[in-house]
């Protein structure tokens, strides 16, 4: 990831591309390892104002600092609504429920209904987040939520998809005037 990262930036500056934004929210420890490290290999040998768009609750949860020229921090508040049961991140009530809005094809809508929903702790989740076999030992089908719950999830009322991505255009459009 790293690398082909590092050759698609190396590519922007050849053609003279000076700002470059990635917007992640996978979430992965190791992904996240790749990407932070790939942007300060492309700041630092080719020069490039590269950054990572994160939120202002990803940045605090994991203790990164607003003026880290690694990443532009946007602020974000998603719309209120009821507290899952389940902590759901990954494929569960959520994450089925915008997969049915923007692909509903590729949802297998009675295995959904049968899944039996994870409860992780708070511990086990920060376990999880570190990915590969520790992630089959603790979810062995891959999802953290209830995604049986899914028709029970307003897309349109919250849709974190476009709450996100419209934060953090602007937050790029702001961070671009201010250059």
């Amino acid at each position: 990831m790293k690398h082909v990262l590092f050759d698609i930036f190396a590519c922007l500056h050849r053609w003279n591309v000076k700002h470059v934004f990635l917007i992640d929210i996978h979430g992965d420890h190791q992904n996240g390892i790749a990407l932070y490290e790939a942007i300060g290999e492309g700041r630092e040998q080719l020069g490039l104002d590269i950054r990572s768009v994160i939120s202002h609750w990803v940045a605090n949860e994991l203790q990164i600092d607003q003026d880290n020229k690694n990443f532009l921090i946007f602020h974000v508040d998603l719309p209120a609504s009821p507290q899952p049961q389940y902590v759901d991140v990954h494929a569960g009530a959520g994450g089925t429920a915008m997969m049915m809005k923007y692909f509903p094809s590729l949802v297998n809508v009675q295995l959904a209904k049968e899944l039996e929903a994870t409860n992780l702790t708070y511990e086990e989740l920060k376990k999880w987040q570190h990915g590969g076999d520790i992630v089959r030992q603790i979810t062995p089908l891959g999802y953290v939520g209830a995604p049986s719950e899914f028709e029970q999830v307003n897309v349109d009322g919250m849709d974190f998809v476009s709450v996100f991505s419209r934060q953090a255009a602007f937050s790029m459009k702001e961070y671009m005037g201010r250059l």
